[in-house]
């Protein structure tokens, strides 16, 4: 049995510069979220660098989700945010 989300959700998501890999997680990690939710839901990916960018974006609240490339290792990571009184 798939799992559900009984609510609607907004999601605000950063990856790279639009054209690669972290990008693209946040297409699979849209997608598979809208499959889930209610209609009502909306997912939105905005481009960033994929570095420092993405860290300031969590930090100012813009985005709940980021990815980055750690530039020693080039190993893709990712960051969360969890809004105050709205648990993901």
């Amino acid at each position: 049995m798939e799992a559900r989300i009984e609510r609607s959700i907004t999601l605000h998501m950063m990856g790279d510069w639009g054209i690669a890999n972290l990008h693209r997680i946040c297409g699979w990690i849209s997608a598979e979220l809208w499959r889930r939710s209610p209609s009502g839901s909306k997912f939105a990916t905005w481009a960033g660098r994929g570095g420092t960018d993405t860290i300031e974006a969590i930090l100012d609240g813009e985005v709940q989700i980021a990815y980055l490339c750690r530039r020693a290792s080039r190993q893709p990571c990712s960051m969360a945010r969890e809004s105050a009184g709205d648990p993901m």
